[in-house]
């Protein structure tokens, strides 16, 4: 639950505090909160309300402004003592922490869609039996990728001929930084590896597949 539930502005605090009295009155006994605590709210919202009135006066003094003040002070306070005791009772359900006018935090995420592009990349010679794949997400910088995409999936194999199609790839790691460091066999040094990419999701989704691009490991 969030803490940022009372309104900033004096004006909005008035309605808000009654609504939340309100709530309190209506279901104190099935809460378990005592009268004289619901009491307490109720009468700082009221001074609170009377001298909030006197400082928009054309009378108002210092003084008053300076009461006014305490007295906004003093509610919040019984407010916030109220929302961090009594009302983390379990018996309270999120719907009526909302009529209460507080924040309710939203833990369901919203699903990701399957990524609808495929990278652009780059294939570097990176020490001996090892390749490094730089990606990127159109023209946008390295190692970015779309919203969608949790990282990279990079399909790769050792062919003496280009495959016809990228399913042909046997083997596949999944990066998200970059560079990705393929290591191969040493019996493969000198052969020439064949590479293709997907953006893929956090639910293991795939987009569509980049070009097929090879080089030789070093």
């Amino acid at each position: 639950m969030s803490n940022k539930y009372l309104p900033d502005a004096e004006a909005d605090l008035i309605p808000w505090g009654d609504n939340f009295v309100g709530q309190l009155e209506q279901n104190k006994e099935k809460w378990g909160i005592p009268e004289a605590e619901v009491t307490g709210v109720k009468t700082a919202l009221s001074d609170f309300t009377s001298l909030y009135e006197q400082a928009r006066s054309p009378g108002r003094t210092s003084v008053i402004v300076e009461e006014k003040n305490t007295a906004k002070a003093l509610l919040k306070a019984k407010i916030r003592a109220m929302v961090g005791f009594r009302l983390k009772n379990p018996l309270i359900t999120n719907a009526q922490r909302k009529e209460l006018g507080l924040h309710v935090a939203d833990k369901t995420r919203s699903p990701k869609p399957r990524p609808s592009t495929y990278p652009r990349y780059s294939i570097i010679q990176n020490g001996a039996g090892m390749l490094g794949i730089i990606y990127q997400e159109g023209d946008g910088r390295k190692g970015s990728k779309p919203p969608e995409a949790a990282g990279v999936r990079i399909h790769y194999g050792v062919f003496d001929q280009a495959p016809s199609v990228q399913e042909e790839l046997p083997a596949s790691v999944f990066a998200t930084r970059w560079p990705c460091i393929i290591t191969f066999r040493e019996t493969d040094r000198g052969k020439r590896a064949y590479i293709a990419l997907k953006w893929e999701n956090a639910k293991g989704e795939d987009g569509p597949w980049s070009e097929i691009a090879s080089e030789i490991i070093p």
